[in-house]
C-alpha cells in the first residue's frame, strides 16, 4: 500500500470508528473493563464490557444502558489475523487494520512478536441493555486465522498507546461512553469510562496441568563428593503441554559436571532446561550432576519457567513454593567448629513458626530465621510449612575440627563465621 493510502486508511478510521479525541480523556466515576475470552469448542474469541455501576444511576435514569463510541484494541500474536468479526452489541469495524509492523513505528523499540488491532464502534448509539456492577456484557466475537498464542485486551500503559500517539497521532487506546459517563445537562463533555483490561489474556491453548519434583541421591555427600540431582516433570492434566522451559540453576556452592536427559536441552550457564513438548501422562527426566564444593548446606532449586498455555493450578516462574511446578531440595556438608569461633546459620525466606533443633532437641527461645551456633553437633530447624531434613531442608553439621582460632576459617554458604 503507498503511503498516501495508508495515511488517508487511518485517517478513515479516525471519522469513521471514532479514536477519541484528546479533549475527552477525562475519567467517569462510573467506569467499565473490557474483558477477552476463548471458547474451546467454537474457536470464538468474545470481547465483553464489564461495568462497575449499575443501571439505573445519577446520570442515567433509564435502566439500560445506552452509548455511543467506544473502542476496543487488542495485542495479537504477530502472525495472528482477526477474521469473522461478528456484532452482538454494536456495529464494529469488520477489517480493522493490523499495525505496529509499519516503518513509522521502527523508532518505537516494540516488542517484534506482537502487533495490534483497533477496532471501533460506529458513533450511532448502541442498547446495551442493564447494567449490572461485574456483570459482563457481550460486545462481539471474531476469530483467528490459527492459534499463535495469548491474544489480550491491549492495557493501558501498554509501549504502543504511546508510540501510536508520538509517531503516528494515533489514539490507539480502548475508550467507552455512554449516557451513565457524565452528568444529565446541557452541552457537557463526555467522559472516558474504561479504566483498564480485566482477567487474564485468551489463549486458545486448551489449559495444561504440570507438576514438578526435584530429588538428590545423597543429601550428606563430603566436601567435592559428586552428586545426582533429579528434576521431573509430568503432564497430570488433559492437554498436552508445548513450549515448556524449567530452571534450574546449580547454587554458589556446587560446580556442573555433566547432565543427562533424553527430553530437550539444559544449558548449565543459565540454569535452563528446555523441554518443548509433554504429551498427556508423560514423565520428563533430566540428571544434573554436580561437586559440592563448599561446606555448610547447599540449596538446589528448580521450577516451571515458561509453557504456552495457562496451567490450572499454578503459574511459571512466580517462585511461589507452594505451587506445584515448584521444587526445592538440599544436600549438607559437616564443617569444622573450634573453641571460640560463632557461625550464624540462616535459611531461606518463606518458613513460618520457626523451631531450632540441636541433636534432635529444641532450643530454648530459637525461633528465627537465623541461630548463632559455638558448639559441635547436629542443628536443623521445623517449620509450620516443612519439616527438617526432608521437603527441601536439611541439617547442619558441626564437628570438632583441628583448627587455630586465629587462622582463617572458609566460611560455608548460609553460614556466617562471627569471631570473639
Amino acid at each position: 500500500m503507498k503511503k498516501g493510502l495508508f495515511t488517508l486508511a487511518w485517517i478513515g478510521l479516525i471519522l469513521l470508528f471514532g479514536l477519541i479525541p484528546a479533549t475527552a480523556q477525562q475519567l467517569s466515576t462510573n467506569q467499565v473493563n473490557y474483558q477477552l475470552t476463548y471458547d474451546v469448542n467454537s474457536q470464538l474469541y468474545k470481547v465483553w464490557v464489564v461495568p462497575k455501576y449499575a443501571t439505573p444511576n445519577a446520570n442515567n435514569s433509564d435502566t439500560k444502558e445506552f452509548g455511543a463510541t467506544a473502542q476496543v484494541s487488542l495485542k495479537v500474536p504477530k502472525d495472528f489475523v482477526i477474521q469473522n468479526i461478528t456484532d452482538i452489541k454494536g456495529f464494529w469495524e469488520k477489517s480493522p487494520l493490523k499495525l505496529g509492523s509499519q516503518s513509522v513505528f521502527s523508532s518505537a523499540g516494540l516488542d517484534p512478536n506482537y502487533n495490534y488491532y483497533v477496532i471501533g464502534k460506529a458513533p450511532t448509539e448502541t442498547n446495551y441493555g442493564p447494567f449490572v456492577s461485574g456483570a459482563p456484557v457481550a460486545l462481539f466475537t471474531f476469530k483467528g486465522n490459527s492459534c499463535n498464542g495469548p491474544v489480550g485486551i491491549l492495557a493501558k500503559n501498554d509501549p504502543f498507546v504511546a508510540a501510536a500517539k508520538n509517531l503516528a497521532l494515533l489514539n490507539t487506546a480502548c475508550s467507552f461512553y455512554s449516557r451513565s459517563g457524565q452528568a444529565i445537562s446541557g452541552n457537557v463533555v463526555p467522559l472516558e469510562q474504561f479504566i483498564e483490561k480485566l482477567g487474564p489474556d485468551a489463549n486458545c491453548n486448551p489449559p495444561i496441568d504440570l507438576s514438578l519434583t526435584v530429588a538428590t541421591n545423597n543429601q550428606q555427600p563430603g566436601l567435592n563428593g559428586i552428586i545426582t540431582l533429579t528434576v521431573t516433570v509430568k503432564n497430570e492434566g488433559q492437554n498436552p503441554a508445548s513450549g515448556v522451559e524449567v530452571k534450574d540453576l546449580l547454587p554458589a556452592g556446587m560446580s556442573f559436571q555433566s547432565y543427562a536427559t533424553a527430553t530437550g536441552n539444559y544449558t548449565p550457564a543459565t540454569g535452563t532446561w528446555t523441554i518443548g513438548a509433554i504429551p498427556v501422562g508423560q514423565t520428563v527426566t533430566i540428571s544434573v550432576i554436580a561437586k559440592v564444593i563448599q561446606t555448610g548446606v547447599q540449596y538446589f532449586t528448580a521450577q516451571i519457567s515458561k509453557a504456552n498455555e495457562q496451567d490450572v493450578d499454578s503459574t511459571p516462574n512466580n517462585n511461589i513454593e507452594t505451587e506445584d511446578d515448584f521444587g526445592r531440595t538440599c544436600v549438607t556438608v559437616p564443617a569444622p567448629i573450634c573453641a571460640g569461633q560463632i557461625f550464624e546459620l540462616s535459611i531461606p525466606n518463606g518458613y513460618t513458626n520457626i523451631q531450632w533443633y540441636k541433636d534432635n532437641q529444641p532450643i530454648s527461645g530459637a525461633t528465627t530465621s537465623t541461630l548463632q551456633v559455638t558448639t559441635a553437633g547436629t542443628y536443623r530447624f521445623t517449620a509450620t510449612n516443612v519439616s527438617c531434613p526432608t521437603e527441601g531442608c536439611c541439617s547442619y553439621i558441626f564437628y570438632e575440627g583441628d583448627c587455630c582460632p586465629t587462622k582463617a576459617v572458609c566460611v560455608p554458604f548460609t553460614v556466617v563465621k562471627i569471631r570473639k
